[in-house]
């Protein structure tokens, strides 16, 4: 796989968050523990994002969340640190990955972050400004 981009998957293996590269070999194995399609599933109501894993054939353990419309994904038997995310919360965790990445080929600390996304994708806005706020104590939100 080319080293320019990272591939948006979560994992959670053996009491460890794999991110990026490092869940990609697991996928083979365990389909089960790496979460993928993050993108597609930001701020996406339950409904649809059951249909949707339902469609692919991914059988992710998910519930409804009480106080919004979004998928809970169950990624521990047990009840551990990270045994119940959204799609939001595992985007911020690949965001703050991705700073850390900067951050390691700039040699310097990294303080903002620009993100881009398209303003036909108003859905898409809401999660990204949502994972922005789960990684970073602020978000400036987007211009239009």
């Amino acid at each position: 796989m080319s080293k320019r981009k990272t591939p948006s998957l979560v994992a959670f293996h053996s009491n460890s968050r794999l991110i990026g590269e490092e869940s990609l070999g697991l996928l083979a194995r365990y389909p089960t523990k790496v979460y993928s399609h993050l993108p597609i599933l930001l701020s996406k109501p339950f409904d649809y994002t059951q249909k949707f894993l339902q469609s692919l054939y991914l059988s992710y353990d998910i519930t409804p969340d009480k106080t919004r419309d979004v998928a809970v994904y169950k990624t521990e038997e047990d009840e551990r640190e990270f045994s119940k995310l959204t799609v939001e919360e595992m985007v911020a965790m690949i965001l703050k990955y991705a700073m850390g990445l900067a951050e390691n080929q700039a040699m310097s600390s990294v303080k903002d972050v620009v993100i881009t996304v398209p303003s036909t994708w108003e859905w898409l806005r809401r999660g990204v400004v949502d994972g922005c706020r789960l990684s970073w104590d602020q978000c400036a939100g987007f211009s239009q």
